[in-house]
Formats: structure tokens, C-alpha cells, sequence
């Protein structure tokens, strides 16, 4: 298995072994439609997804688990398929980060961090009114988010809505059925989807 831009070595599990070197590595594309209302963002995604060029690809994020009852199809559904219901839910996907250094997989271990050009999918779909962060870890998007407003590499207008939502990744030691329970009720909270 190979993982663009990364160096190392990947483990007979499919976790990566860095050589103790960062290496330059480039996000994903938005996914977003012309009915999306809400943007859930990320930090970057990990190795598995940059391999695939797919959001939330590695198993033990729970992410298409969380999301299935609210778009309506399972995480065993075709990629394209998954994709499609979330942005007929009017839910858009992307990550705070294009592009970063980063030796192994952890968020902790990002650097020289490129923001995303949020505000431009901002005025390109004027009817967002969310942004999501998946987690709320010091280290995740939101924090990224927020220097890069800082910075005034990102502009919001005011009517966005900023919220955070429990992070779907493995790391974050909550049961499945416990984080989606609090996505839906965040969901239900801001008056969407339900």
C-alpha cells in the first residue's frame, strides 16, 4: 500500500512507521453541492483517506457510522452513493488544512499547515449556514480555524454559524452510538436536518 508524499514504512497492520521526517502532503477536494447548508470540517485527513482520495476511508473512524441514520444509507454503500446522500441532506464535507507536513498520522503532528479556502466555498454556496468541526480537541479544526481567521486567511461572514461536534475518529474514546446520539442532537439543536 502506498500513501502520496509519505516516506516511511508502512506496518503489516497498515499504520505508517515515519522515518522521523515530515513529508509534504496535499488534502482532498471539497465535497459540496449547490443545496449544502452545512459544512462539517475536519482537521486533514489520515493516510488511508490521501490514499484513496476519500473522506473518512480508514474503518476506525466512525464517521459514515455516525452519519448513516441521518443520510439514510449504511457505511457498506458504495463511496459515490454515501457522497451523494450527504449532499442531498444539504451536509458538505472538507477539511480546515490543503495541505500540511506531517511525519506519521497524528493531528498533533502537523506543521507548516496551508489553510483551505473556505471563505471561497463560502461565496460560491451562499446557502451555508453551519460549519461543523469534527472534534474538539485543542489541536483540531477549530483551533486551525481560528488562526487562519485570525490571520485573515479565512473570512466568515457573520451569519455562519460556527459549532463543534464530538470527533468521529477512534481517538476520541466515546461509543458510536453515543457520538452520533450527540451529532443528531447537535443536528436537531441548530434546526437541521430533522
Amino acid at each position: 500500500m502506498k500513501f502520496p508524499g509519505f516516506s516511511g514504512r508502512v506496518s503489516a497492520a497498515g499504520g505508517l512507521i515515519a522515518t522521523g521526517e515530515s513529508v509534504r502532503l496535499t488534502g482532498l477536494e471539497p465535497l459540496v453541492g449547490d443545496a449544502i447548508e452545512a459544512l462539517i470540517v475536519g482537521t486533514f485527513p489520515g493516510p488511508q483517506s490521501l490514499t484513496a482520495r476519500r473522506y473518512y476511508e480508514d474503518g476506525r473512524n466512525k464517521f459514515w457510522d455516525i452519519v448513516a441514520p441521518i443520510i439514510g444509507v449504511q457505511r457498506s454503500a458504495p463511496y459515490e452513493r454515501r457522497c451523494a446522500a450527504l449532499l442531498d441532506k444539504g451536509l458538505g464535507l472538507w477539511d480546515v488544512i490543503s495541505a500540511c507536513e506531517r511525519a506519521g498520522s497524528a493531528d498533533k503532528s502537523i506543521t507548516n499547515e496551508e489553510p483551505s479556502d473556505i471563505g471561497r466555498v463560502l461565496q460560491e454556496h451562499p446557502g451555508i449556514r453551519l460549519i461543523f468541526f469534527n472534534g474538539t480537541s485543542r489541536k483540531g479544526a477549530r483551533r486551525y480555524f481560528r488562526a487562519f481567521v485570525r490571520s485573515g486567511h479565512i473570512v466568515v461572514p457573520d451569519s455562519v454559524i460556527l459549532d463543534e461536534l464530538p470527533s468521529s475518529s477512534s481517538e476520541h474514546r466515546v461509543s458510536g452510538d453515543l457520538k452520533a446520539s450527540q451529532w443528531r442532537r447537535k443536528f436537531a439543536t441548530a434546526g437541521f436536518l430533522l
